[in-house]
């Protein structure tokens, strides 16, 4: 829109320097060369890397780094759909964007679409971040809300697909409606509070953010942990080895400790013992007992009598048999009791009211649009012609096109 208005001004003023000056001034001058003349103006205007953003807040981008600062006192300016903010044509170079300590607020849609945003870092005195103020950052990972926080708008944080680690500050008294909505991997992530646990519960939260809720909330966080980083690696030891000069040191990897086996002490050779064979006797088909090597008999003193075994001859004692009378218990049917359905009374039925997550609109003078983000359909109602729009001036539903 601001592109269309820059092109309009140059045009207008075209316009009346040629109504108000003499037409053999302008002999000669072609129309491709002043529509060449038009182009360059608003090249030359979208070249700017820096600019306005508040009233007394300014916005500078390095391309070069990707890193877009903010800085200045007081509140950012609130941006929309058709006007977006001033960096949103360089959002494709934006990797990194920096707040500084006397921004108070962060405007609506800021940041919006800035897609390849890996690393946020705000300001220690800002207040409130506006609604969709980072909707649909899809690479940065993690995001440390100061405690000069109080407020966090409606989708602030909107479809961050990486988004795993928010730390909040203690004085956050409201989360918008859907401020963490379709941030995925936060539900099996972590949220770091500031806080107690009471006063976490006394947080005004609104609806559909569940990867919020549902994340794993440490209490009483001091020290914010850092990013992730991999276990260090062992290095190969160096053995410092003599070399001829002029050679490079050799590298040797570790090695293992060995075990020192003492040496095997041989043992003088025994005398060897010739045994008698010995006679071995075949055992028949039956099963008598084979004769074993020849032993002296056993003799058993008088004074102990064999013992004397007496078997007893085993009786089998009657077992009684009863029959148990069958018996058929009765069936008993229980009565069916009918249920009545008692129609809800006005003081009982609660309303839950439906949060306005921004999924409708107008797109045309009598035309209407409703996104259902949970089932991906995109509602064009109404009657006659749709608005038009341009590479600067985006559809309504832009930010949710990924569901739709």
């Amino acid at each position: 829109m601001k592109t269309y208005k820059r092109v309009l001004a140059v045009i207008l003023c075209v316009v009346l320097t040629l109504t108000a000056a003499p037409l053999s001034g302008f002999v000669g001058l072609e129309m491709p060369n002043l529509f060449n003349l038009i182009i360059s103006a608003e090249e030359a205007g979208e070249a700017t890397n820096s600019g306005v953003c508040g009233n007394n807040v300014y916005w500078s981008l390095d391309k070069s780094t990707g890193v877009l600062n903010i800085s200045g006192t007081g509140n950012m300016y609130d941006y929309t759909y058709e006007d977006g903010a001033p960096w949103y044509h360089y959002r494709s170079y934006i990797k990194s964007v920096s707040i500084g300590n006397s921004v108070t607020t962060i405007g609506d849609r800021a940041f919006d679409g800035c897609k390849k945003l890996t690393n946020v870092t705000l300001g220690n005195n800002v207040t409130t971040i506006g609604e969709y103020a980072f909707a649909n950052c899809y690479s940065f990972t993690r995001v440390i809300i100061p405690d000069s926080v109080t407020a966090i708008g409606d989708g602030a944080f909107f479809d961050c697909s990486s988004l795993m680690s928010v730390t909040i500050g203690k004085n956050v008294a409201i989360i918008g409606d859907c401020a963490f909505e379709f941030c995925l991997p936060l539900s099996d992530g972590d949220v770091y509070y500031r806080g107690t646990q009471a006063q976490w519960n006394k947080i005004s939260i609104g609806s559909y953010n569940e990867p919020l809720t549902n994340a794993t909330i440490h209490f009483n966080v001091e020290v914010i942990p850092e990013e992730p980083t991999t276990a260090p690696v062992e290095e190969p030891t160096t053995v410092p080895v003599t070399e001829e000069p002029g050679t490079v040191p050799t590298t040797v990897p570790p090695v293992r400790p060995t075990t020192t086996v003492p040496p095997t002490t041989t043992k003088p050779a025994m005398p060897t013992t010739t045994m008698p064979p010995v006679a071995t006797t075949t055992k028949s088909a039956t099963t008598a007992p084979a004769p074993t090597t020849t032993q002296p008999p056993v003799t058993v003193p008088p004074e102990i009598e064999p013992e004397t075994t007496t078997t007893k001859p085993a009786t089998t004692a009657p077992v009684p048999t009863t029959t148990r009378p069958t018996t058929t218990a009765p069936i008993t049917t229980r009565p069916v009791i009918e249920t009545t359905t008692k129609a809800p009374s006005p003081e009982e039925t609660t309303t839950v009211p439906t949060p306005s997550c921004d999924y409708s609109g107008t797109c045309g003078d009598n035309l209407t649009w409703s996104l259902d983000t949970s089932t991906g359909v995109l509602n064009i109602t109404g009657t006659g012609a749709m608005t038009n729009w341009s590479y600067t001036s985006y559809v309504p539903w832009d930010p949710y096109r990924s569901s739709i």
